[in-house]
């Protein structure tokens, strides 16, 4: 088997047929033998004819300002909605100028800071969760090969590594 482009102190997760995906640290590699630190701190020495996949870690993808802009958005809807829900018309009394000229302006002027406040008061709460929850991010993986001598079958992958998505046809050896 080959590892083409990983060196040690990659981070990777592989696959075996007796046991579930695992991560580690690869401390070296040879013709026949793989060492991976796991984050236990121990060491695992595996065969390479028993690894069926090999993926090295992209990094860790944040999306702070992202989820903080849709938490923005989401919270000031509900702000929105909230206000308008909540508007209460004010009271004038009987006089023909509070009727005619002082309530339409107040109603206006009022029911506008109602809107845009409880907008932008939950705006900022939706933010600050948004930003809490983008924060957290994940990890991305990319695939290596992990040809066998004797192997000699056509292999056509679909491949998607941030954003991109590319067609692979591999002929291994």
């Amino acid at each position: 088997m080959t590892i083409a482009g990983v060196s040690a102190g990659s981070r990777v997760r592989i696959a075996t047929p007796d046991a579930v995906p695992f991560v580690g640290t690869l401390v070296r590699g040879s013709e026949d033998t793989l060492v991976v630190e796991l984050p236990s701190g121990s060491s695992l020495a595996l065969p390479q004819a028993r690894v069926t996949r090999l993926d090295v870690s992209g990094g860790v993808r944040r999306r702070t300002w992202q989820g903080a802009g849709i938490g923005f958005l989401a919270g000031a809807g509900v702000g929105a909605v909230v206000g308008l829900a909540t508007y209460r018309r004010s009271d004038c009394g009987e006089s023909a100028i509070g009727q005619g000229i002082v309530c339409p302006l107040l109603d206006g002027v009022s029911r506008e800071v109602t809107l845009y406040g409880d907008a932008l008061l939950i705006g900022a709460a939706g933010s600050i969760i948004g930003a809490l929850v983008g924060h957290v991010g994940h990890e991305t993986w990319i695939p290596v090969s992990v040809a066998r001598a004797g192997d000699i079958r056509p292999r056509i992958t679909v491949v998607r590594v941030a954003r991109a998505t590319g067609l692979g046809v591999t002929l291994a050896f």
